[in-house]
């Protein structure tokens, strides 16, 4: 029997390798044809697939797992059905998400504040560069602090070279004006 791993699907691990369906053609095409066996099993179930996985009965889908351990023995092998569960999952919310990007199934105004967000968003800038460029601000605040307490600990007695190690630094910056150590 093989128990769930800790953490979040498609987040902590893959189910396809957690499940040991991962690393040949022929574990590959056994896990798509369980994935197509399952969403025949819930669309026949009448599953309610608009609605998010904890509103799904728990009769419903104890009614699919069954099903599902009887027309393929290997999901026996999981316990509590972990596996089903998440290939489920997965087959409702990619479904949901589908309609709700064509526009064929209105969003949930729990999830208004998401539309609001991407307004704020600069389209053709790139997040990651702008959290990369904050860090490299906060690293420089943080060294330009740690170097004045560093200067005000000696008293100022430093044998007359004050502002030496500023000039080494300049002299560090390459001809885009940026310290190779930042990057």
């Amino acid at each position: 029997m093989i128990s769930r791993p800790p953490g979040t699907c498609s987040t902590n691990w893959s189910l396809q390798v957690e499940m040991g369906l991962a690393g040949s053609v022929a574990k590959d095409a056994k896990y798509a044809a369980l994935l197509r066996g399952l969403r025949d099993l819930v669309l026949n179930a009448g599953m309610n697939w608009e609605v998010g996985w904890r509103e799904i009965p728990a009769v419903q889908k104890s009614k699919v797992f069954q099903v599902a351990r009887d027309r393929y023995p290997i999901l026996k092998r999981y316990v509590n059905d972990w596996a089903t569960a998440e290939m489920v999952k997965q087959y409702i919310k990619n479904k949901r998400a589908h309609h709700y990007h064509n526009g064929w199934l209105e969003v949930p105004a729990k999830y208004a504040y998401l539309k609001e967000n991407t307004k704020k968003r600069n389209p053709s800038g790139s997040r990651v560069k702008r959290a990369k460029n904050v860090m490299a601000a906060k690293k420089k605040a943080k060294r330009k602090e740690s170097t004045a307490a560093s200067s005000g600990n000696n008293g100022g007695d430093d044998g007359g070279e004050a502002g030496h190690g500023d000039e080494e630094r300049s002299e560090a910056r390459d001809e885009n004006g940026e310290n190779g150590m930042d990057r």
